[in-house]
Parts: C-alpha cells; structure tokens; sequence
C-alpha cells in the first residue's frame, strides 16, 4: 500500500509540475521617436574662400535657411533659404552657393526614426 501511494504521489506532482506554464511577458511596445532638433545649428566646412562657419536656423525638425560665415569672424558671406528636396519629403536643400563658396548645394536629411538629423555639404573642399 505504501508502494501505491507513494507512485500515486510521484504521478500527481509529475502532471501538475508540467501543468505549470511559464509567465509571459507582454510584448515590447515599440517607442514613437520624440525627440527634436534643437536650432540653431551650427558647424565648419571648408569652400574656395578657406573654412566658412556655418548656422543652420529652423523650427519643429524643420530648417528654414543656412548662412555661412567667415571661420572665426561675423562677417558673412552668404545666406540661402531651404527649400523641400523634389524627390524627398524628409529632406531639405539650400543651393545656389557655388558662385559665392564653391560649395554645390547643403542638403538637410530628417528622417522620423531618427532622433536627430544629417547634414551633407556637396562641395569638392
């Protein structure tokens, strides 16, 4: 009889052991990107009249003009408003500056996943 009970025992622990289901975790909740773009910007590059600072203003991830400066100096040289980029709704560029710096064009990419934003300066300097 002690026989008996004894595997009736180690039955009745073995299926409620497996019964047992391991806790789940809910799903990761994927976390819209929030941050902004705090303007203005600022940076150096280099152009045909030697390293120009440039600022970059804007408001809500939106830049709205580019002006560059003299390396050092506040002696401007020129500023350029930023149009929408024709082939992209995320990106914004600021040409006409080749006659003045040398430099092609600025094109300012925003991209929504991103917490903050690319900056390319078409030029050979």
């Amino acid at each position: 009889m002690k026989k008996l009970l004894s595997i009736a025992l180690l039955l009745c622990l073995s299926f409620s052991l497996f019964s047992f289901a391991p806790a789940r975790q809910p799903p990761p909740v994927a976390k819209q990107n929030v941050a902004s773009v705090t303007f203005p910007i600022t940076g150096q590059t280099g152009s045909k009249l030697g390293t120009l600072d440039y600022v970059i203003d804007g408001s809500s991830n939106v830049p709205s003009s580019i002006t560059f400066y003299l390396a050092g100096t506040s002696t401007q040289v020129i500023s350029r408003p930023f149009t929408v980029y024709p082939s992209s709704a995320n990106t914004w560029i600021a040409d006409d500056l080749k006659t003045t710096t040398g430099i092609t064009a600025v094109l300012y990419h925003s991209i929504s996943s991103w917490p903050e934003y690319a900056i390319e300066i078409i030029s050979p300097y």
